[in-house]
């Protein structure tokens, strides 16, 4: 990697210092600094993670996330997956999602939209078993769509629901990941169990197993602002 040449920027060290800090103002990726890895890594019930840089063809590019258990890397997820990370864990992000609006099997609309996302947890207990709330707000713009059809009420609600299904189905298919294969919380909720139970939990959040048996409950709330149309 250090040795490819790179012609947007005077050496290879100044060209992976602003594609990590863009990274965030560009599209749903993670960026951290070695202080905060640290911080992480010794946190009880935090865990690291940290972006994947790949050096092909002479091309240098985020490929992915590495996930840590304290300070070993136990797991890589793509680049799909990247972004719901970035969202369930609350990294606040800019980037595009692209969407596609079928009726009766066939497409009717496609396009993008620019959006910024947020997130907020909420957590309770019932019967003995430990819920988390998470809820994504996404908002932002359309930026294009493809039919030749005026973006009204009625298609823009639809757009909106389109995104949210589609970011709450990656999500969910992520927390499977999470609790079934990894074990370990790397969207970083189990600090608003340590909030609300303090002591009471703290060991349970320091087993790996906690995060497996807990409740996560996904809800996408989007909002999109109409900003014409183009083919």
């Amino acid at each position: 990697m250090l040795k490819t040449e790179v012609t947007v920027a005077p050496d290879i060290g100044f060209y992976l210092l602003g594609l990590l800090n863009g990274a965030q103002r560009r599209t749903f990726l993670p960026a951290i600094t070695m202080h905060n890895f640290q911080v992480n890594a010794t946190t009880t019930g935090k865990n690291p993670i940290i972006p994947i840089i790949k050096a092909e063809e002479g091309r240098i590019r985020i490929v992915g996330t590495g996930i840590f258990d304290k300070e070993k890397l136990i797991a890589k997820v793509g680049i799909r997956d990247t972004r719901s990370l970035v969202m369930l864990r609350g990294l606040k992000c800019n980037g595009f999602i692209p969407f596609v609006i079928e009726k009766d099997g066939e497409p009717v609309d496609k396009g993008t939209v620019a959006v910024s996302n947020t997130r907020k947890v909420r957590v309770e207990e019932n019967d003995g078993r430990i819920t988390f709330l998470i809820t994504i707000f996404l908002k932002g713009n359309l930026l294009e769509h493809s039919s030749p059809e005026p973006v009204d009420e009625t298609r823009l609600q639809e757009i909106e629901d389109t995104v949210s299904h589609t970011i709450a189905s990656d999500c969910n298919r992520l927390i499977r990941k999470m609790q079934e294969d990894i074990g370990v919380d790397f969207i970083d909720i189990s600090k608003y169990a340590r909030a609300k139970w303090g002591n009471d939990i703290r060991e349970q959040i320091k087993d790996n197993d906690f995060i497996r048996n807990v409740r996560i409950v996904v809800r996408v709330k989007t909002s999109i602002t109409h900003l014409g149309q183009t083919r």
